[in-house]
Protein backbone atom coordinates (compact mmCIF):
# COMPACT_ATOMS: atom_id res chain seq x y z
CA UNK A 1 0.00 0.00 0.00
CA UNK A 2 2.50 2.05 0.88
CA UNK A 3 4.61 1.65 -2.86
CA UNK A 4 0.82 2.49 -4.31
CA UNK A 5 0.59 5.55 -1.93
CA UNK A 6 3.66 6.93 -3.19
CA UNK A 7 2.59 7.17 -6.69
CA UNK A 8 -0.14 9.66 -5.28
CA UNK A 9 2.42 11.76 -3.14
CA UNK A 10 4.63 12.26 -6.24
CA UNK A 11 1.33 13.23 -8.74
CA UNK A 12 -0.86 15.24 -6.16
CA UNK A 13 1.73 15.52 -3.63
CA UNK A 14 1.98 14.03 0.61
CA UNK A 15 -2.13 14.76 0.76
CA UNK A 16 -3.01 12.40 -2.21
CA UNK A 17 -0.73 9.25 0.02
CA UNK A 18 -2.42 10.27 3.11
CA UNK A 19 -5.84 10.37 1.93
CA UNK A 20 -4.79 6.91 -0.24
CA UNK A 21 -4.18 5.15 2.64
CA UNK A 22 -7.08 6.29 4.83
CA UNK A 23 -9.60 4.95 1.74
CA UNK A 24 -7.82 1.76 1.03
CA UNK A 25 -7.49 1.07 5.10
CA UNK A 26 -11.50 2.11 5.54
CA UNK A 27 -12.27 0.06 2.11
CA UNK A 28 -10.17 -3.18 3.35
CA UNK A 29 -11.79 -2.77 6.79
CA UNK A 30 -15.28 -2.79 5.17
CA UNK A 31 -13.98 -5.90 3.47
CA UNK A 32 -13.75 -7.46 6.28
CA UNK A 33 -16.87 -6.79 8.32
CA UNK A 34 -18.62 -7.94 5.35
CA UNK A 35 -16.84 -10.66 4.45
CA UNK A 36 -16.85 -12.17 8.45
CA UNK A 37 -20.46 -13.42 8.53
CA UNK A 38 -20.84 -14.12 4.72
CA UNK A 39 -18.03 -16.17 4.55
CA UNK A 40 -18.60 -17.79 8.07
CA UNK A 41 -21.84 -18.50 7.28
CA UNK A 42 -20.47 -20.43 3.96
CA UNK A 43 -17.80 -22.06 5.94
CA UNK A 44 -20.79 -23.29 8.61
CA UNK A 45 -22.86 -24.76 6.07
CA UNK A 46 -20.30 -26.01 4.33
CA UNK A 47 -19.01 -27.66 7.89
CA UNK A 48 -22.89 -29.02 8.84
CA UNK A 49 -23.65 -30.82 4.97
CA UNK A 50 -20.07 -32.51 5.45
CA UNK A 51 -21.54 -33.56 8.96
CA UNK A 52 -19.44 -31.71 11.31
CA UNK A 53 -22.68 -30.31 13.49
CA UNK A 54 -26.42 -30.40 13.07
CA UNK A 55 -27.46 -27.42 11.58
CA UNK A 56 -30.88 -27.59 12.65
CA UNK A 57 -29.82 -27.66 15.95
CA UNK A 58 -29.74 -23.84 16.35
CA UNK A 59 -27.64 -24.01 19.80
CA UNK A 60 -24.65 -25.98 18.37
CA UNK A 61 -25.04 -23.90 15.10
CA UNK A 62 -25.05 -20.76 16.99
CA UNK A 63 -21.74 -21.93 18.78
CA UNK A 64 -20.29 -23.26 15.60
CA UNK A 65 -20.77 -19.53 13.50
CA UNK A 66 -19.64 -17.36 16.69
CA UNK A 67 -16.05 -19.53 16.90
CA UNK A 68 -16.03 -19.53 12.76
CA UNK A 69 -16.45 -15.61 12.50
CA UNK A 70 -13.64 -15.52 15.82
CA UNK A 71 -11.17 -17.81 13.69
CA UNK A 72 -11.42 -16.57 10.54
CA UNK A 73 -10.51 -13.23 10.74
CA UNK A 74 -7.68 -14.41 13.04
CA UNK A 75 -6.39 -17.22 10.27
CA UNK A 76 -6.42 -13.98 7.73
CA UNK A 77 -4.77 -11.45 9.87
CA UNK A 78 -1.86 -14.56 10.28
CA UNK A 79 -1.72 -15.49 6.77
CA UNK A 80 -1.10 -11.09 5.82
CA UNK A 81 1.89 -11.31 8.86
CA UNK A 82 3.10 -15.07 8.27
CA UNK A 83 3.41 -14.64 4.41
CA UNK A 84 6.50 -13.02 3.37
CA UNK A 85 4.81 -12.21 0.00
CA UNK A 86 1.59 -10.13 -0.61
CA UNK A 87 1.63 -11.09 -4.03
CA UNK A 88 1.76 -14.68 -3.23
CA UNK A 89 -1.67 -14.01 -0.90
CA UNK A 90 -2.96 -12.36 -4.29
CA UNK A 91 -2.36 -14.95 -6.05
CA UNK A 92 -3.99 -17.30 -3.35
CA UNK A 93 -7.41 -15.24 -3.45
CA UNK A 94 -7.66 -14.95 -7.35
CA UNK A 95 -7.69 -18.70 -7.49
CA UNK A 96 -9.65 -19.51 -4.46
CA UNK A 97 -12.36 -16.55 -5.97
CA UNK A 98 -12.27 -17.94 -9.07
CA UNK A 99 -13.56 -21.52 -8.03
CA UNK A 100 -15.89 -19.71 -5.65
CA UNK A 101 -17.61 -17.74 -8.31
CA UNK A 102 -17.19 -20.82 -10.49
CA UNK A 103 -19.41 -22.77 -8.28
CA UNK A 104 -21.48 -19.58 -7.18
CA UNK A 105 -22.92 -19.43 -11.21
CA UNK A 106 -23.55 -23.52 -11.48
CA UNK A 107 -25.25 -23.37 -8.28
CA UNK A 108 -27.48 -20.47 -8.79
CA UNK A 109 -28.77 -21.70 -12.58
CA UNK A 110 -28.39 -25.22 -10.44
CA UNK A 111 -31.35 -23.96 -7.60
CA UNK A 112 -33.29 -22.09 -10.33
CA UNK A 113 -34.53 -24.80 -12.38
CA UNK A 114 -35.22 -27.33 -9.20
CA UNK A 115 -35.62 -25.60 -5.96
CA UNK A 116 -37.25 -22.60 -7.32
CA UNK A 117 -40.95 -22.69 -6.30
CA UNK A 118 -43.03 -22.43 -9.48
CA UNK A 119 -45.13 -18.73 -8.34
CA UNK A 120 -41.95 -16.90 -8.20
CA UNK A 121 -40.11 -18.37 -11.24
CA UNK A 122 -38.97 -16.03 -13.86
CA UNK A 123 -39.92 -16.26 -17.63
CA UNK A 124 -37.89 -17.42 -20.31
CA UNK A 125 -36.27 -14.29 -21.01
CA UNK A 126 -34.76 -14.10 -17.31
CA UNK A 127 -33.75 -17.37 -17.25
CA UNK A 128 -31.92 -17.30 -20.70
CA UNK A 129 -29.93 -14.36 -18.92
CA UNK A 130 -29.13 -15.84 -16.00
CA UNK A 131 -27.85 -18.55 -17.54
CA UNK A 132 -25.78 -16.01 -20.15
CA UNK A 133 -24.42 -14.32 -17.08
CA UNK A 134 -23.81 -17.94 -15.28
CA UNK A 135 -21.70 -18.96 -18.30
CA UNK A 136 -19.56 -15.76 -18.36
CA UNK A 137 -19.05 -15.75 -15.12
CA UNK A 138 -18.05 -19.55 -15.27
CA UNK A 139 -16.15 -18.49 -18.26
CA UNK A 140 -14.06 -15.56 -16.85
CA UNK A 141 -13.47 -18.13 -13.56
CA UNK A 142 -11.97 -20.50 -15.92
CA UNK A 143 -9.70 -18.16 -17.68
CA UNK A 144 -8.59 -16.73 -14.55
CA UNK A 145 -7.19 -20.39 -14.02
CA UNK A 146 -5.94 -21.10 -17.00
CA UNK A 147 -3.74 -17.62 -16.95
CA UNK A 148 -2.66 -18.00 -13.58
CA UNK A 149 -0.83 -21.92 -14.63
Amino acid sequence: MTTISSIFSTEVGQWGAVVFLVGAGLALFKTIIANVPSLGRQVGNTLAVFGAFDWNNQVKRDRWMRAIMIILPIVWGLFGTIVSSPLALVVLACILNAVFLMGVAAATVYLSHRQTDPLVKDGKFFTIMLVLSAVAVFFVGVMGLVNMF
